[in-house]
């Protein structure tokens, strides 16, 4: 059985492919569009399911293309503006109001935090986000500023730039998906002024203080079980995703052996935590929808914990789709699932198709889903069958 999502997933990710390489005219999208539509009007009278087939097709490229090409609002203040000003004096530091967006976490003799930009400089209105990086001594305490705090302070601002090595990682994209448009220091012992009232959404607080008091608890019961600060911060690194403590003498040794994914939490994490949880449940004499509908809501909490980290949210929508399916009593094709998951994330944000990180983990599941369990399926799968309860003789 062929899964029936590939084709659509196909076809939206050419056409987010056509519109990164070419540009579309309005003459282009109309002439394609009309040929969609007569082609769907021949599948109607014929009736013909190929022409019908490929009428959506076409559609659904055209739908990739036109989501690629959509421009991106621009800001209602005059962010472009205020970086040439910047640039022009950069030695000077400004003043910046706003606030806190990612609360503060510890470097080793820094802190940083990402500020939301309300106004700069002598009151010029401005937008977008700024990470901000405020110098201490290591014997200092680190700085506990939380989200939705509005400050003010003094920094020295630059943009964000990539190295010219060819390859190399694009900081200022990674930056600009975060909405970050510039970088900034701020000297050590330098006062970070609280204002008033605070910014934000009420369920981003609610989120992140949930999430401190897990990293709190955390804490506590490392310290409970004598576990030394460098495990846990090796521990708390692995589980939450939270690398602030780990030094950069443990990154190091970790780069160099090739073994730094271990510090990143992936989609394996989710899968392992949410089998976990189905387990105990049906151990305990939950149903079996009662468990996977539990497993699923466990993964979206340990992905909304980790701050929505892309690999764990494809590997939550890819688990809670698996579960739905489950729960329903439909057909199960893990590569079904992998494209319908896939094409959301594409409708949602075409740029996505050319992310490493988006290409190697949907390839990665699809080569496991598409090659290797069809191959067990034909090789070990009917000897498993056939060894289920050998001993009872009535089967014989």
């Amino acid at each position: 059985m062929r899964p029936p999502l590939a084709a659509p997933l196909a076809a939206v990710s050419s056409g987010a492919f056509a519109a990164r390489y070419a540009d579309f005219s309005t003459i282009d999208v109309i002439v394609l569009a009309l040929c969609a539509a007569c082609l769907a009007v021949w599948g109607l009278r014929a009736p013909r399911l190929g022409a019908g087939e490929s009428a959506c097709l076409l559609a659904l490229v055209l739908t990739g293309a036109w989501l690629s090409d959509i421009p991106t609002a621009a800001p209602s203040c005059a962010v472009e503006e205020v970086l040439e000003r910047v640039e022009a004096g950069r030695d000077d530091p400004v003043r910046l109001r706003g606030w806190v967006k990612r609360p503060a976490e510890s470097l080793e003799d820094a802190d940083r935090f990402d500020l939301e930009l309300e106004s700069m400089m002598d009151g010029v209105a401005a937008c977008g986000g700024v990470r901000v990086t405020v110098s201490r001594d290591l014997e200092d305490p680190p700085l506990r500023i939380g989200y939705g705090t509005r400050v003010e302070l003094l920094a020295r601002l630059r943009k964000p730039r990539n190295y010219g090595n060819p390859g190399a990682f694009d900081r200022v994209a990674y930056l600009r998906e975060r909405g970050i448009v510039m970088n900034a220091s701020v000297r050590r012992y330098a006062p970070i002024l609280p204002s008033d009232g605070y910014g934000g959404t009420r369920l981003q607080a609610a989120l992140w203080r949930l999430r401190s008091g897990l990293r709190e608890r955390f804490e506590t019961l490392a310290e409970r079980a004598a576990i030394s600060p460098a495990e846990t911060a090796l521990l708390r690194a692995m589980l939450l995703g939270d690398r602030s403590g780990l030094s950069e003498a443990t990154k190091t040794d970790f780069e160099r052996s090739g073994a730094y994914h271990a510090l990143v939490v992936s989609g394996l994490h989710v899968g392992v935590a949410a089998a976990a949880v189905f387990a105990l449940l049906r151990l305990a004499g939950a149903p079996r929808w009662g468990g996977a509908a539990a497993a699923a809501a466990f993964a979206g909490f340990y992905a909304a914990m980790l701050e929505g980290a892309t690999p764990v949210s494809r590997a939550a929508w890819m688990l809670a789709a698996y579960l739905t399916a489950t729960l329903l009593f439909r057909q199960r094709r893990p590569l079904n699932v992998i494209c319908g998951v896939a094409l959301g994330f594409l409708l949602w944000k075409p740029g996505l198709l050319f992310d490493a990180g988006f290409q190697l983990s949907f390839a990665s599941v699809a080569a496991i889903a598409g090659i290797a369990l069809p191959i067990l399926e034909r090789t070990t799968e009917p000897r498993r069958r056939g060894l289920l309860d050998i001993w009872n003789t009535d089967l014989d």
